[in-house]
């Protein structure tokens, strides 16, 4: 979504935040698995995905928990 092709009515590609400064950022794709060279790097995913397992399997369950005392909140 950051290419020019993208930039029309329908995708809005070219739509930020009033909050968000311009700049060549808005154009360039940034992606924190890489090393410096610029390839993948299996390493940093595998940290990543250590650190989204437990955090989503947690949000998951006080979810549940939250959704179960509202069921039982009555009038």
């Amino acid at each position: 979504m950051l290419s020019e092709s993208a930039r029309n009515y329908f995708f809005q590609g070219d739509t930020w935040p009033y909050t968000s400064r311009p700049g060549a950022w808005q154009y360039q794709f940034w992606f924190e698995n890489v090393d410096a060279t610029g390839a993948f790097s299996a390493s940093a995913f595998a940290k990543s995905a250590a650190w989204a397992l437990p955090i989503g399997i947690i949000s998951a369950r006080v979810g549940l928990m939250w959704g179960n005392w509202m069921a039982r909140v009555r009038r």
